[in-house]
């Protein structure tokens, strides 16, 4: 179960960082911050479908 969370947290993480060097290094532009955007969008979506995933085939003792 870590390893999983764990696998999911790094994914959000680095969405966020993304948005944050696209701010701080090449001055929001607009362009680069909507790929930030729709990339952070798709970790959450593609995020929840895995945890429903792993709920599912979660091995059971």
């Amino acid at each position: 179960p870590d390893i999983k969370a764990t696998t999911i947290e790094v994914g959000m993480q680095n969405s966020s960082l993304a948005i944050a060097i696209v701010f701080s290094q090449f001055n929001g532009e607009a362009g680069m911050a909507l790929i930030s955007a729709f990339w952070g969008t798709w970790h959450i979506v593609s995020g929840l479908l895995l945890a429903i995933l792993f709920r599912r085939w979660e091995s059971k003792p």
